[in-house]
């Protein structure tokens, strides 16, 4: 499954990368020291199970053949606990096939003989696996660390609370989930720190107490010398380098309308790269440090940057097709349309069934638009609107565009067509509630309601609008919209006192309005949002929180 980002769309999540860290990531560090031998087996095992889980990422399916031989090829090389675990790992892959990898996680637990190291990776795989299933309530992975806090108290208990709680902090799943798996792993932290005090200095548990201070939005300065003090400690291990360029991904997803993270961006990606010059890191980061020289105004530099990238001789073919797309989107974002076509139209040539059809069709269609052949355009946006209900992900994304497409085409009549205009922003408001009605789990859902929301409000529907916006707020509460989220809240309150004579309404508007911008106050400060109800409120500049 390929994964893109709608908050900042140009930056392409390579697959591979993701899907691969999904599954093995906090096992990788979490795991114990063992022997030279083991760890020579371990490093095969580890390689040939990269390559089902890669050919799985590109087909959606794993060839029973390659299964089989993987299975017979270790059997008499690894223990069956190790060579078990791995089974389990490529069953969570699938979702038909994950309640044979809970069994087998379930059937290891209760061997009275597992080693310590194999105890803490089922433990993550279950953690994993009651996340993927259960994204709603934790209500599995609640059960899972009440059975595990019931264990006495010994240095593997601990370890394992490590384990579920470096699980919970990698696992993927909308923004909205963050606040009850941080609220999980911070208690399981807690508990493994009172009974292994030692455990704190070990890289595991640092690993997952900065995850944590990234997700809870701490300080700057202080996530700053958090981040300085694991780099002295474990720069340049594998798992340090795979969280440093999660940190830096997080921030730009999630944090970038605050005060001083930009900067942050720049000087992180440089320390990934000097730890780790792969090319996948290599890809993610210069796509982040190109989106920043564009930020800064130099669209040349950036574009420097995403050539020389895509010039890199080390990616794999669809390493490099994942950067055209990315590279699209970045495009489209710079108001680059005829780049943007280059890109895309090399992807659909050699992969016409990515994921991102829908997204790339429906950005080509808008400039055929833009460019006169509306009628053309129309067409090709409804056909892969159509194409696209066989295949969930693909819906899902074709859904988010085509509402995108009609709310941006309906701006071309705002103040020349109004029966047209209409016409367009009641299509993307059709669309979108679709979306909304169908998946309102998915990532993609935040943008969606955000999206919404806008259009509700150039209905003046301002009710609807704030519904909306409230639902984005509730649902994603670590999503980087949230700010502004609030702060259009508070505009639909100021139309809404606008266009009322009602006494009673007014008044109760205004004290939303006020509480709006309090909440603002609050919460966010150092986002450029707080500065306007700053200045709403007439809270003097000195007053502000650095």
């Amino acid at each position: 499954m390929k994964q893109f980002n709608h908050t900042y769309p140009y930056l392409y999540v390579f697959p591979k990368f993701h899907i691969y860290r999904a599954i093995t990531l906090s096992v990788c560090f979490l795991m114990l020291s063992s022997t030279a031998i083991a760890q020579d087996q371990e490093a095969t095992i580890e390689q040939d199970f990269e390559e089902l889980v890669v050919q799985y990422e590109e087909t959606g399916k794993i060839e029973q053949k390659k299964f089989r031989k993987f299975r017979q090829k270790y059997k008499d090389k690894v223990s069956s606990d190790e060579l078990n675990l791995h089974v389990a790992d490529l069953y969570r892959l699938n979702p038909n096939q994950r309640k044979d990898a809970k069994k087998i996680y379930k059937n290891l637990l209760k061997k009275p003989n597992l080693n310590e190291q194999n105890l803490i990776r089922v433990c993550d795989g279950l953690t994993q696996l009651c996340v993927v299933q259960d994204v709603a309530n934790l209500a599995n992975t609640d059960k899972l660390i009440d059975s595990v806090i019931r264990m006495p108290k010994s240095d593997k208990q601990a370890r394992i609370m490590c384990a579920i709680a470096g699980g919970l902090l990698e696992s993927f799943g909308n923004p909205g989930f963050v606040k009850g798996k941080c609220k999980r792993a911070k208690k399981l932290l807690n508990l493994a720190k009172d009974t292994m005090p030692e455990l704190h200095d070990e890289e595991p548990f640092r690993m997952c107490e900065l995850m944590l201070n990234v997700y809870e939005r701490q300080n700057i300065k202080d996530l700053d010398q958090k981040i300085n003090a694991v780099l002295d400690d474990f720069g340049g291990s594998e798992s340090c380098v795979d969280t440093m360029t999660w940190v830096t991904e997080w921030l730009i997803e999630n944090h970038m309308g605050y005060e001083g993270v930009s900067e942050k961006v720049d000087i992180y990606s440089e320390k990934v790269l000097a730890m780790n010059p792969d090319s996948e890191y290599v890809a993610i980061i210069k796509t982040l440090q190109a989106r920043r020289q564009y930020e800064k105004g130099n669209f040349k530099a950036a574009k420097r940057i995403m050539d020389e990238t895509l010039a890199m001789k080390e990616l794999k073919p669809d390493e490099k097709l994942g950067l055209y797309i990315g590279i699209g989107e970045f495009y489209l974002y710079c108001g680059k349309r005829d780049l943007a076509r280059e890109c895309f139209e090399k992807v659909l040539e050699e992969d016409p069934g990515t994921d991102a059809k829908g997204m790339m069709i429906v950005n080509l269609a808008k400039e055929s638009y833009l460019n006169g052949m509306k009628a053309d355009a129309v067409a090709s946006v409804e056909n892969v609107l159509a194409e696209s209900k066989a295949d969930k992900n693909l819906h899902i994304e074709t859904l988010f565009y085509v509402g995108d497409f009609y709310r941006d085409i309906s701006n071309m009549y705002i103040d020349e067509d109004k029966e047209q205009y209409d016409v367009c922003i009641k299509k993307a408001i059709a669309v979108l509630e679709e979306m909304l009605m169908l998946y309102p789990e998915d990532d993609t859902s935040a943008n969606a309601s955000n999206l919404l929301a806008s259009c509700y409000e150039s209905q003046e529907r301002y009710l609807d609008a704030i519904n909306m916006y409230q639902n984005v707020i509730d649902d994603w509460y670590l999503d980087s919209q949230v700010p502004t989220c609030q702060l259009n809240i508070a505009l639909c309150y100021e139309k809404l006192i606008e266009n009322t004579n009602d006494i009673a309404l007014i008044q109760t508007y205004k004290d939303n309005l006020n509480a709006t911008y309090e909440k603002i106050l609050q919460e966010f400060s150092g986002h450029h949002a707080h500065k306007i109800a700053r200045q709403k409120l007439g809270i003097q500049a000195k007053g502000d929180i650095q």
